[in-house]
């Protein structure tokens, strides 16, 4: 009733004349779709409609319409704002495409036409759909369900191929966002899109370099070689380099100069961007001007004006080298170079990884084969000077059997017996440095400051050495002792000192230097017999005329010399090593021709004083003998100067020839044998095995050893501390039977 009380121009119409608008359309066709008005409501508000109608007749020829009207209030705001932003979307560097709830395109910015090629009044009012008739959005799924998905889904973010007005393809990066009115009503639709077709070759770019790179084969320099001639292709440059080292200095391990290839120099970084990128752990690149920023004396006079660089990582994250590439001419490298060159760095790091890993294992097998050719020849040394020792234990108390019982009959005879004693004891000198390289004789340690025994050394050495050359001393006055036997000790410092003398004909200087050092595992396995610790490090440096290189791997073995016929025995290295390693101890040289020499020595710290004995040989008081002797050694020459001897001087002796005959005999007279005279090294039954037999008849068994060496590992500590009394040959009579009386008596 109201509504046909109302005046539709009047009361209605917001604006009278688009009812005349609206009837003028109408007349002509008979018909308006989505004719857009404005009308007021009842209460008195504006809303936009969008009118749908045709124009009826009755019988009566009464006309009247009928239609469909749409509230379209809240769509027009929507369309009036993107149209109010529509020149800042001009602005935007990505397409931006906006339609209203049904799909049909609002906006178009110029970002959108630059792309696909369509101006705005081309595509404005049509549906999207019919523009990208070919678009790939998702394959095999059809269109309409893929705009359902969307408007329910509320956003989607897809990478696609889109046509563009020419036909060609273009990849494409899209957000495509539902708009909703206040009522949550979905009012339109927004899709940015972005080109990625440039980003999509470099990735495809990088792909494929990636491959070639990372299926290079070949050792790691013959990787450096093709990875450094492909930078300097792809880079357009005329230098690149891969090179390895520290932040300051690297040494080139491919380097490509005007196409040429080189290895092994070396170049400093400081002044170049190569050290920024070493000094930042990141990639860099400077498109010109790089001879202006940097003072390095190389890019200023090769007028270096590009430049790109990434740092080699391990797998630590640790730089331990660089990648780049240089020119004269400005370059356009970007990000993506950037990513290129990083691709390059990391295969080149792998391989650098490798190759010290190769050189590590073949530095450790090297050493290995070494330390067990050392190894058999300290065997084969110590068997040697256990027979000479043999030899050498019937000659002293021979003479000495000789001396008592003819030289007062004979009086010319002394002069010959000493030089048959002088000899022998050189004799004895010789098997003990033999000896010391085997590390197969006993020696009882102290705890003693090496500064005090080179100090002691460089005295007895001052009357030998040439005044032409000049000692130098630089001691740790903190020095932590050590502990070993000291006159071993002074024999290494000795036998490295004539050495250095015969390497300076015409003089020089002969430094001794002191300090403690700490060895983590780091250190250690560098030095695989050490373990860690704190080191006294002693280095006996000279200025002579160095070491060959391939007399290095040598010099350690028993009886090599460079020195001419008779000016030296290739002894004295050698025991130098078996002390220094007797003594838990390492040794190394490094040494150039011309150059002079340095030995490393190193040497444990000592952790609490030693307690210092006294050696058996030393003087004792001797008494009248009646003890009775078991006296046991496989040598028939000794068993049977010894019990001379000891006859003569007192002593009721038993003679055994190995181990299974001592204790035959030690078990029969067992009531009568107050000491037994055990040598170690015997056949069927060595000494240490007779020793437990005879312990299990009676522990309180007292046992004097003999010996060259300690064959037994496990004993000789028991030896060094005093605790089993040991003799080593060769001794004199006098001096066993001191040994035996002492034992005899309990002390």
């Amino acid at each position: 009733d109201e509504v046909y009380q109302l005046d539709i121009a009047r009361d209605v119409y917001l604006v009278p004349s688009d009812r005349l608008r609206f009837l003028e359309a109408i007349e002509k066709t008979y018909r308006v779709v989505d004719f857009e008005q404005r009308l007021r409501r009842k209460d008195g508000s504006v809303i936009v409609v969008r009118e749908t109608s045709r124009k009826l007749q009755d019988e009566h020829g009464k006309v009247y319409f009928e239609g469909l009207v749409q509230d379209v209030t809240e769509q027009k705001r929507y369309e009036d704002e993107l149209s109010f932003h529509a020149s800042v979307l001009d602005n935007v560097y990505d397409s931006i495409i906006s339609t209203d709830r049904f799909y049909r395109i609002l906006t178009w910015n110029k970002a959108s036409e630059s792309l696909y090629g369509w101006k705005a009044d081309e595509v404005v009012g049509k549906y999207v759909y019919d523009v990208f008739r070919t678009m790939e959005l998702v394959s095999a799924v059809d269109r309409r369900r893929f705009l359902r998905s969307i408007a329910e889904r509320g956003s989607f973010h897809l990478i696609l191929k889109q046509p563009k007005k020419d036909g060609t393809l273009v990849d494409v990066e899209a957000l495509l966002t539902v708009l909703k009115d206040s009522q949550g009503r979905r009012v339109g639709l927004v899709g940015i899109t972005r080109d990625i077709t440039a980003q999509r070759k470099a990735e495809d770019e990088l792909r494929r370099i990636y491959d070639a790179i990372t299926t290079v084969a070949g050792e790691p320099q013959d990787v450096f070689d093709i990875l450094v001639q492909h930078a300097a292709t792809i880079f357009d440059a005329e230098w690149a380099l891969i090179g390895a080292g520290e932040e300051n200095r690297v040494r080139a391990l491919a380097m490509i100069d005007h196409g040429t290839l080189s290895r092994g120099l070396e170049y400093t970084l400081e002044g170049t961007p190569c050290g920024n990128v070493f000094a930042d752990k990141r990639s860099a690149f400077y498109n010109d001007g790089v001879n202006q920023q940097f003072s390095n004396d190389f890019i200023v006079q090769q007028g270096v004006r590009s430049y790109i660089g990434a740092p080699l990582l391990d797998s630590d994250g640790n730089v331990i080298g660089i990648f780049a590439a240089f020119s004269r001419e400005p370059r356009q490298y970007t990000q993506h170079s950037l990513r290129m060159l990083e691709i390059f760095a990391r295969r080149a790091a792998v391989d650098i990884e490798r190759m010290r890993i190769e050189q590590e294992r073949n530095r450790l097998q090297a050493e290995l084969v070494e330390a067990q050719k050392l190894e058999t020849l300290g065997t084969l040394t110590g068997g040697i000077a256990h027979d000479f020792n043999n030899i050498l234990a019937a000659i002293l108390p021979a003479i000495q059997i000789v001396r008592r019982k003819f030289i007062a009959q004979t009086p010319g005879l002394e002069r010959y017996l000493n030089i048959i004693e002088q000899a022998a004891h050189r004799g004895s000198e010789l098997t003990q440095q033999l000896l010391s390289f085997a590390r197969r004789s006993i020696a009882e340690p102290h705890v003693f400051n090496l500064n005090t025994t080179i100090q002691e050394t460089i005295q007895l050495l001052s009357r030998s050495i040439p005044k032409d050359i000049i000692f130098e001393k630089i001691l740790d006055e903190s020095l932590l002792p050590i502990k070993g036997n000291e006159a071993q000790i002074q024999q290494v410092l000795m036998n490295l000192a004539i050495n250095a003398r015969d390497a300076m004909p015409g003089g020089g200087v002969l430094r001794f230097r002191t300090r403690n050092v700490s060895l983590d595992e780091a250190a250690v396995r560098q030095r695989f017999v050490l373990k860690p610790g704190q080191y006294v490090e002693l280095d006996v440096s000279d200025t002579g005329l160095g070491i060959a290189k391939e007399h290095l791997q040598r010099i350690f073995e028993p009886f090599f010399t460079t020195k001419d016929r008779g000016k030296g025995t290739g002894l004295g290295l050698s025991v130098a090593y078996g002390i220094v390693r007797a003594h838990g101890g390492d040794i190394e040289v490094e040494s150039a021709e011309g150059q002079g020499t340095t030995f490393r020595l190193y040497f444990p710290a000592a952790e609490e004083e030693a307690k210092t004995t006294v050696p058996l040989r030393e003087s004792i008081p001797h008494v009248s003998a009646r003890e009775t002797v078991l006296l046991v050694d496989d040598e028939e020459a000794n068993r049977e100067i010894f019990s001379i001897g000891l006859r003569d001087l007192g002593y009721k002796v038993f003679t055994a020839n190995d181990g299974v005959e001592a204790v035959a005999l030690y078990e029969e007279h067992r009531n009568e044998v107050d000491v037994v005279v055990l040598d170690i090294i015997m056949p069927r039954m060595n000494g240490i095995e007779a020793f437990r037999r005879i312990r299990e008849i009676n522990p309180q068994a007292k046992v004097l050893f003999i010996s060259g060496f300690a064959a037994d590992a496990s004993m000789e500590q028991l030896f060094v501390d005093g605790r089993l009394p040991f003799l080593r040959k060769p001794f004199t009579l006098i001096e066993l039977s001191k040994a035996i009386s002492r034992l005899a008596e309990g002390e």
